[in-house]
């Protein structure tokens, strides 16, 4: 593949690596033939611009991946700028489990680069030259072990999937280190990279973070860290980070680094304002100078305005304080948003409405003789021991899916039911495995996801059914196109929500109905800054239904569905639990898409 070809050329052409035999004749001194031996590599030299600071032993508190639990970590500090700094070879060492070294193929090094292959036909490029790191594709990051506790792709059957890129023919993607005063160092074939910047690549992008206290080193998954728990928050009041200046630019290098790269919505903010990139923003919008500051008093402040005011969008927020403040959970700055406020409203409305109605109910609600109501508030994928439960509806949107039909299929009140309003107006998102699951209940024809990768300018489309019967079998005997669907949605339909919304218009699986949704087209990206602050953002990752012409298909005419998805049918939502939707709306004129229900 074209990816591969032009990658082989860089390392060729900026590290200038010797002959195939001088290469063979490292790799073998190095055993670093993964599938067969996975020991990595590991000096005791040191970049002369590297302090070791800290040798500890790495803690993984996640229950995913079994993780050794007697690994130790260098922890290395820069000279001039005290930026924290991490071995990637020993990362890789300790966090494997985490990490699948056996899906590393070989490794080609020399003085001033190092080339991870991968057996996927991925590769990682580390150019201390010109101090870049250069990749094939976002995969490339997330050579993992699969998931203990969750089986997210258990009933999805994949049916065709098709890759598009648009990077220019003799360029691949690639990070400029220099742009943001960061320096990479290579000894003894070993990388030397940021701990923050290991962290971002390698462990953010796949809902996993590291935190460093000046005491621990531990890993912690994305559900634990954006729970408030006493870990955590013990984690941070028992930290030893002192704020310095060089530390307050390092973080705000970091940022600049996060928005520019890796924030989905980049070039729209960016565009929105007049401006080139982050630097520019922080400084047009009047943040820069609290962000840089040593009182967290002020940059908290800086934070809030920038997450809230500035990007004023759901997928991003600030999770924790620093850790400067001693303490752990955030819940401040909301009110700088505005469609923070919004959301909440309405939520709070509905939420009343919905008790004043009696729609409390998980499985099913029997609306009128015709019709029933499935309440779906969020997409989740249960663990192997809640889905051993005699409840399993309780945790999995494929079992409460599961549990509602055979509900209506065997209650006497079912029998005559022949429309279903699948509501969706509360339901803040979740997994997209389950969101996925949960389409196959309404159509056995192929489903059709639209990927776009901003950060590699690629896109992809996935077509999958799913097998709702269980029998390890895709047919006409799946879904149950019998009933006629509706969607019910709002401004609290968001993310993953958001997303099937579109999905069963574009393809037509289901009316939509109710009110525009609240969008969140791009997945979420957890992350935490250097001092210590976790947040949210949009990832570069966009998501979205697709029914076009695949060949005409480019990066400039690809559906948006950021700012939400209008329904088909318009309804006022104090009507959203009228026992009589579905009769107003076959009773309602084709000309008219907004309802009012008496």
């Amino acid at each position: 593949m074209k990816k591969n070809k032009y990658l082989k050329q860089l390392l060729i052409s900026t590290v200038a690596i010797a002959g195939t035999s001088a290469i063979s004749a490292s790799c073998t001194n190095l055993g670093i033939l993964l599938g067969i031996n996975k020991n990595l590599y590991i000096t005791k030299q040191i970049p002369d611009n590297l302090l070791r600071i800290d040798y500890l032993k790495f803690k993984n508190m996640s229950h995913e991946y079994d993780i050794a639990k007697t690994n130790y970590v260098d922890i290395y500090q820069e000279k001039d700028n005290e930026d924290l700094y991490v071995n990637v070879n020993q990362m890789f060492s300790a966090l494997n489990g985490f990490f699948n070294l056996k899906m590393i193929k070989n490794i080609d090094y020399n003085n001033r680069g190092v080339k991870f292959d991968f057996w996927n036909g991925e590769q990682i490029l580390f150019d201390s030259g010109e101090n870049r790191i250069s990749y094939t594709s976002s995969d490339a990051f997330s050579f993992l072990f699969r998931m203990q506790m969750k089986d997210y792709g258990r009933y999805i059957h994949n049916v065709d999937y098709k890759v598009k890129n648009f990077n220019d023919n003799n360029s691949i993607p690639s990070f400029e280190l220099s742009k943001y005063n960061y320096k990479l160092y290579i000894k003894d074939s070993n990388v030397f990279i940021p701990l923050s910047l290991f962290n971002l690549m390698f462990c953010s992008s796949n809902y996993y973070n590291l935190y460093y206290n000046g005491n621990e080193l531990i890993g912690a998954d994305y559900e634990q860290t954006r729970v408030p728990n006493n870990y955590m928050n013990s984690f941070y009041v028992k930290n030893s980070v002192i704020n310095t200046q060089n530390k307050r630019i390092n973080n705000y290098n970091f940022m600049s680094f996060l928005f520019d790269n890796y924030y989905g919505l980049a070039s729209e903010l960016f565009k929105s304002q007049q401006v080139k990139n982050f630097d520019e923003y922080a400084t047009k919008i009047g943040v820069k100078n609290d962000l840089l500051s040593t009182d967290n008093k002020d940059y908290n402040e800086a934070y809030f305005k920038l997450w809230y005011r500035g990007l004023n969008e759901l997928h991003s927020r600030i999770i924790s304080y620093s850790f400067q403040d001693k303490k752990y959970k955030n819940v401040d700055g909301k009110n700088y948003s505005q469609k923070n406020i919004n959301y909440h409203q309405r939520l709070k409305q509905l939420n009343t409405s919905r008790e004043k109605n009696s729609k409390n109910s998980r499985v099913v609600h029997f609306e009128s003789a015709n019709t029933a109501r499935i309440i779906l508030d969020s997409f989740d994928v249960g663990t192997s021991s809640q889905l051993n439960s005699d409840e399993k509806w309780r945790y999995d949107s494929y079992w409460l899916m599961d549990a509602a039909i055979k509900k209506i299929k065997t209650d006497p009140r079912g029998k005559d039911i022949k429309n279903i309003i699948l509501d969706i107006s509360l339901n803040g998102g979740g997994s997209a495995a389950a969101m996925e699951k949960v389409l196959g209940f309404l159509t056995n024809k192929p489903i059709n996801l639209l990927v776009q990768d901003k950060l590699t300018k690629s896109i992809t489309l996935n077509q999958f059914n799913i097998d709702t019967n269980q029998d390890a079998i895709v047919n006409k005997n799946d879904s149950y196109p019998e009933y006629k669907w509706y969607v019910l949605t709002g401004i609290n339909t968001f993310s993953a929500a958001n997303l099937f919304a579109h999905i069963v218009k574009t393809q037509r699986i289901a009316t939509v109905i109710g009110n525009k949704t609240g969008g969140g087209m791009f997945s979420v990206l957890p992350t935490v800054l250097p001092d210590g602050t976790n947040v949210d953002i949009s990832s570069t990752s966009g998501f979205s239904g697709y029914d076009g012409n695949w060949n005409n298909t480019t990066l400039t005419n690809l559906p948006i569905t950021e700012n939400g998805v209008e329904p088909d049918i318009h309804l006022n939502y104090y009507d959203y639990y009228s026992s009589n939707i579905v009769n107003a709306i076959e009773n309602h004129k084709h000309d008219n898409t907004h309802i009012s229900i008496n």
